[in-house]
C-alpha cells in the first residue's frame, strides 16, 4: 500500500467538514442527511442485504413502530434511558448498529431499531442504513418495498400493507 493510498481523500475531508457542520449529519445530495456510521447487526451476519432508505417512507410503511414519531414518550415501548444514551451516542458520532427489518407477505417490521430511528428523525436526518433479516426471502414484493423505501419508485407497491394508524 503506498502512502497516498493511507491518507483520506478530499472528498473525505470535505465530507467529515460537513458532518462536524451539520452537527452530526453527513450531507449528502440535496437536503438528504443520513448518519454516516452504521455497522450491519451481528446478529444478522454478513449475508445480510443493506439499503439507503428515506426515513419518512420507512415510518409510513412500518408495522410495528410508535404511533406517535414526534412525541413517543407516552408509547408504553419507549425506553427513557435508551433514549437518553443514544442522544449521547449520537453527540459523540459514535458507531452504532444499523436498524434491521424483515419484510414478509407484504409487511415490513422492525426486528431492531425503533429508539435509533426515532433518534435520526429527530436530529434532522432524513435517510437511513437498514439491514434486511436474510432469514426471509428477497422475493418480487419485497424487491418493490425496497424500490420505494430507495426512492427508486414513486408510490407504495399494491403488495405492501400499510399498517393503519391511530389518530
Amino acid at each position: 500500500m503506498t502512502q497516498e493510498q493511507d491518507l483520506p481523500r478530499s472528498d473525505e475531508i470535505q465530507a467529515d467538514a460537513a458532518f462536524r457542520e451539520n452537527g452530526g449529519a453527513t450531507v449528502m445530495t440535496g437536503v438528504e442527511r443520513c448518519y454516516p456510521r452504521l455497522a450491519s447487526p451481528a446478529k444478522l451476519g454478513v449475508d445480510c442485504l443493506t439499503f439507503t432508505v428515506s426515513l419518512e417512507r420507512l415510518k409510513q410503511c412500518l408495522y410495528n413502530a410508535w404511533d406517535n414519531w414526534e412525541n413517543p414518550t407516552d408509547d408504553p415501548d419507549f425506553i427513557k434511558v435508551k433514549s437518553d444514551r443514544l442522544a449521547r451516542l449520537l453527540s459523540q458520532r459514535a458507531e452504532l448498529e444499523m436498524p434491521s427489518v424483515w419484510i414478509k407477505r407484504g409487511c415490513i417490521r422492525l426486528l431492531d431499531g425503533k429508539h435509533r430511528l426515532y433518534w435520526f428523525l429527530k436530529s434532522g436526518y432524513t435517510h437511513v442504513m437498514i439491514a434486511l433479516d436474510p432469514l426471509y426471502p428477497y422475493d418480487d414484493v419485497a424487491k418493490a418495498i425496497i424500490l420505494y423505501l430507495t426512492e427508486q419508485a414513486d408510490s407504495i407497491p399494491t403488495s405492501c400493507h400499510v399498517p393503519p394508524r391511530r389518530k
